[in-house]
């Protein structure tokens, strides 16, 4: 099991997803029937590699862009429960499940993030970004967007007071391993205290708009741009900052 911090866009963006040119991980945007699948295929690059079916990542924004939100503390923005890994980005833009518009941006994105890599001298972490594209189970992964559930308290609350102490830390590699027990406690904890995004009225109209979504949204959050659930309106790529090195996702425990 996976804490991954990463850079929400806090000025664009009110459901806090990240500030790629695609959301990364992206709940919304691959819709089938009833269901979306969500999808991480640009970041983690070094928790993708070795994810495996049934494993949880829990998403959590980088505290400097929750305090430019104005939100004090820890919160999770969404749980990615692995469905299923793609092999490489060959096999996603093949793949009929995912819309012909997000295989467009995912090429611009990947490209920009490869060069990024480069800049910084990091081939490794070029060669490996194509690779493991986590595909999450629709019916067990949740996106909540802003909300005020603390999740430092929640992880004391369920008896995992090291790992609430240690999560404000950048190296996390010393942490214990979960086990099932309390990877299930902090999945259902979440999912009783935190409403989904109106998973079930799913669309990309106004309709997302709603704050009847967000009944938690602190003020800052409903002051954010009106748009849908991780819609750009920036022109350009709009690629955040690099976040790719081995410790900017956190290993808090092992894979389910």
């Amino acid at each position: 099991m996976f804490i991954f911090r990463y850079y929400a866009d806090v000025s664009y963006d009110k459901y806090l997803c990240d500030d790629g040119l695609i959301a990364d991980p992206d709940f919304f945007s691959n819709r089938q029937g009833k269901e979306t699948m969500p999808i991480w295929s640009i970041c983690g690059v070094y928790h993708r590699d070795r994810l495996r079916k049934g494993a949880m990542i829990f998403f959590l924004p980088v505290k400097q862009r929750l305090e430019r939100a104005n939100i004090p503390s820890y919160i999770c923005t969404g749980v990615l429960v692995v469905g299923e890994i793609l092999p490489d980005k060959g096999a996603l833009l093949q793949d009929p499940r995912i819309t012909a518009r997000y295989k467009e941006l995912y090429m611009i994105d990947l490209r920009e993030h490869l060069r990024e890599d480069l800049r910084k001298n990091h081939p490794i972490t070029a060669e490996k970004r194509p690779f493991k594209i986590v595909l999450g189970n629709p019916k067990k992964s949740m996106s909540f967007g802003p909300n005020q559930l603390d999740f430092q308290r929640v992880l004391k609350e369920l008896g995992m007071n090291d790992i609430s102490k240690i999560l404000p830390k950048r190296n996390n590699r010393n942490l214990r391993s979960l086990d099932y027990e309390e990877l299930s406690n902090l999945y259902k904890r979440l999912k009783i205290h935190l409403k989904p995004i109106c998973d079930s009225q799913h669309n990309h109209n106004l309709a997302w708009q709603s704050a009847t979504c967000f009944p938690s949204w602190t003020a800052s959050a409903k002051r954010l741009t009106d748009v849908g659930p991780c819609q750009r309106t920036r022109k350009g790529t709009g690629v955040g900052p690099y976040r790719d090195l081995p410790n900017n996702g956190q290993v808090v425990g092992n894979d389910v």
